[in-house]
């Protein structure tokens, strides 16, 4: 078989309930899914996942609830609970064809506030990180709390890091490996953050960020392969950034690099062009130079690479099944099978729920797949469901993918903080602005949910984004009209299940109009009142009725899996009409 013929080796998934705990501190060790992994993945659900293409799963882990080791006899108080969990499900995965993954930070940080750690290792501190205690569920009764590193340049630290990961290759023969967070999401090592000068380690300030980040990838690689040949190590690029070029060179060649698809790119947004994409997105096709760059390098070194992106949904909209832009994703697939990727890992803690999206990329990575997009979108039709007009459906799907390609206002900001997660259940009465401002992220539950959500206008102005998600509303209709054409004769599940998701997206999106139209006029008069007002949400009251029978009859839409809560339902959308109505003097 020529290396252009062979498929992808990796197809990495993730149970769409399956609990993933943010807390940074050891204190999560028996709430972690690790230590309850088995009872988790069922043989229902990696039946699933395997009938739907894939052939990994990843799991939340944290280094140091697997292992015990000497120099930290602190960690592992519950190892052999995670590791016969793990074996346990690692028998039981292999027996469909799965292979597990561990997503971890190796050498996480401690808070603080573990004094007796503390007091015992203080020779091994590195620099200080402060995270939001409540936010982020640190321990300490503090606004903020820090977490120190563990020192990579100290040797007892080095020793730790490759010689748990030996003991964590040797107590779990089957593992498929490890993918490991470097540079960015909870302090770890000494340049997972850039420090400031007086929280930074004086030790590492005498080396490169570069140097530390190959390091700790090289000491897990060296330790895991040494117990298990057969496990690998995928280093993900997450917050490399600019320094990824200078990382790659350095990393073991029998690494798998794994960058984000769209991370790095640039786009005309909202009028401004060069504008930079620096999340997973739907809206933007790919790859980033970043991406070819890292590819690149890794292939020249003789190095394997895979993708990392999401295909269900993003934070553009995730709080639906799926956003169905297979356009979009025909070229990100063409792409990877072209260039012979080593395979993907398709989804986050969200965006992780199967549909035509699933199916559709990983028929696009097979060899059956026609290399004309159009053609390839009306094949899948006919693929995947019983009675559809696959040439409508193309174009439905091309219509949402232009939509979301050329209008989307995709912003950090505007998707962490504005409304267009939760809006469809969110009802703005008459008056001044509700809520304080700076309310919790879009994809968490936390304080609530108000109108005033200013801290989204950071890189663009309310009428920019309004005006783009106006358009965005529009086409998204236009293509669930033509959907509904084309599945007008087809009563099977999968065919429901797309017009749900739909749907829902389009009210969705036109909601968040409504929404920032009734801000607007908060800001500009102080308070929403009288006609205008009452103008906007009777078209509100129209959109959630025209969604309520599609998420009555999908309870996937609307839940938030990184929440893993719903942030509307049947039930909050009846409410929410009960109170449109009777501000509208429709009912008592």
């Amino acid at each position: 078989m020529s290396s252009a013929e062979k498929p992808a080796t990796c197809r990495i998934w993730r149970y769409y309930k399956a609990p993933y705990d943010h807390n940074p501190d050891t204190e999560c060790s028996q709430t972690i899914e690790t230590i309850r992994a088995d009872q988790i993945y069922t043989d229902e659900i990696l039946s699933d996942i395997a009938a739907n293409g894939f052939n990994g799963i990843w799991l939340d882990a944290h280094l140091y609830d697997l292992v015990r080791h000497p120099v930290f006899p602190e960690f592992g108080r519950y190892a052999e609970e995670h590791i016969a969990a793990l074996n346990r499900l690692i028998v039981q995965a292999g027996r469909h064809g799965v292979k597990v993954w561990l997503c971890m930070q190796p050498g996480r940080g401690v808070s603080e506030n573990d004094h007796v750690f503390w007091e015992k290792h203080k020779d091994l501190a590195g620099s200080r990180f402060r995270i939001h205690t409540k936010s982020w569920g640190a321990k300490g009764d503090q606004e903020f709390t820090e977490i120190i590193a563990l020192c990579t340049s100290t040797e007892p630290v080095k020793r730790y890091l490759k010689e748990a990961f030996a003991e964590l290759g040797r107590r779990l023969p089957g593992l498929g490996g490890c993918i490991l967070i470097t540079a960015s999401e909870f302090h770890a090592h000494c340049y997972t953050f850039d420090p400031p000068p007086d929280r930074s380690c004086p030790r590492c300030n005498a080396r490169e960020k570069k140097d530390v980040i190959s390091e700790v990838v090289t000491l897990a690689y060296n330790g895991l392969r040494s117990t298990n040949p057969a496990a690998e190590i995928i280093a993900w690029d997450w917050a490399w950034d600019k320094l990824a070029t200078e990382i790659v060179p350095g990393l073991p060649s029998g690494v798998i690099l794994m960058p984000n698809f769209e991370s790095g790119c640039v786009k005309t947004i909202c009028g401004r062009p060069e504008t930079k994409i620096d999340e997973y997105s739907l809206s933007c096709i790919g790859p980033s130079p970043r991406f070819v760059e890292e590819i690149t390098l890794a292939e020249e070194r003789g190095m394997r690479w895979m993708a990392r992106l999401q295909f269900g949904t993003t934070h553009e909209l995730g709080t639906v099944s799926n956003l169905a832009v297979l356009a979009n994703l025909f070229h990100k697939a063409d792409f990877m099978r072209k260039h012979h990727s080593a395979g993907f890992m398709g989804c986050w803690n969200f965006g992780n729920m199967f549909s035509a999206n699933t199916a559709a990329f990983n028929y696009f990575m097979s060899r059956e797949a026609p290399d004309d997009c159009h053609n390839a979108l009306t094949a899948f039709a006919g693929l995947y469901f019983e009675h559809a007009d696959g040439e409508k459906a193309a174009r439905a799907w091309e219509i949402f993918s232009e939509t979301l390609s050329r209008y989307y206002p995709f912003d950090n900001s505007f998707m962490y903080v504005g409304p267009v997660n939760w809006t469809l259940g969110y009802f703005s009465p008459p008056g001044p602005m509700q809520g304080k401002g700076g309310l919790s992220f879009s994809c968490r539950l936390g304080n609530d949910r108000g109108d005033d959500f200013s801290g989204a206008f950071k890189r663009f102005t309310l009428p920019e984004i309004l005006s783009a998600m106006e358009a965005v509303a529009d086409g998204w209709e236009k293509g669930t009209a033509l959907l509904d054409e084309a599945l007008a004769q087809d009563s099977g599940l999968h065919a429901k299940e797309e017009l749900s998701a739909a749907h829902t997206a389009a009210a969705s999106f036109r909601s968040v109009c409504h929404l920032m139209r009734i801000v607007r006029i908060k800001q500009e008069k102080g308070e929403a009142s009288g006609p205008d007002y009452l103008a906007i949400q009777r078209q509100e009251l129209e959109t959630v009725e025209r969604a309520l029978p599609y998420v009555e009859r999908d309870p996937r839409q609307g839940f938030h899996a990184e929440a893993r809560a719903y942030f509307f339902d049947a039930e909050r959308l009846r409410r929410k009409i009960g109170l449109l109505k009777r501000t509208l003097g429709l009912e008592k």
